[in-house]
């Protein structure tokens, strides 16, 4: 059973996801063969957007992502990271 991840974004919408699909995994393990060659801060950032509008199906723009603090948005991936190990 999967835990599940949840995100409040600014404006008070609250995201749940219950669910991680194998259509979700495999763009998750893409996503993260892709990060391998990252070095940047930025791509860090890129890439941990993707995964959660992913995982999210993407119920959340960039933009809603951009307006989060940093820490949201990485412990937001850190979960998903775990859920997905």
């Amino acid at each position: 059973m999967t835990p599940e991840i949840s995100l409040t974004l600014e404006n008070g919408k609250e995201l749940t996801a219950s669910t991680i699909t194998v259509g979700t995994y495999r763009k998750y393990c893409e996503l993260m063969e892709k990060a391998d060659d990252f070095t940047e801060k930025s791509d860090v950032v890129f890439i941990s957007s993707q995964i959660i509008r992913e995982v999210f199906r993407n119920q959340i723009s960039i933009r809603e992502i951009n307006d989060l603090d940093a820490e949201t948005v990485f412990a937001t991936a850190k979960t998903i990271h775990f859920v997905m190990q």
